[in-house]
């Protein structure tokens, strides 16, 4: 499963770097599958210190169970 990632969101007529994305994500066994549970999001602008950015996103799932 994947668990880290980045991604870069660009403009599609200039390629122009708009934010990067880095993703966390955390998965929990259930039954005999593994389900994600936790992602967090930080997203960083182009030319922006850890200072000035936002906070993350976090999107959490609780009690995750098979339909």
């Amino acid at each position: 499963l994947t668990a880290h990632f980045l991604t870069t969101l660009r403009d599609p007529k200039t390629s122009q770097v708009l934010e990067k994305q880095d993703v966390r994500d955390s998965h929990t066994k259930v039954g005999k599958y593994y389900i994600l549970t936790n992602r967090s999001i930080r997203t960083i602008q182009p030319g922006q210190s850890d200072a000035d950015r936002g906070d993350d996103i976090l999107i959490r799932f609780d009690n995750p169970s098979p339909l």
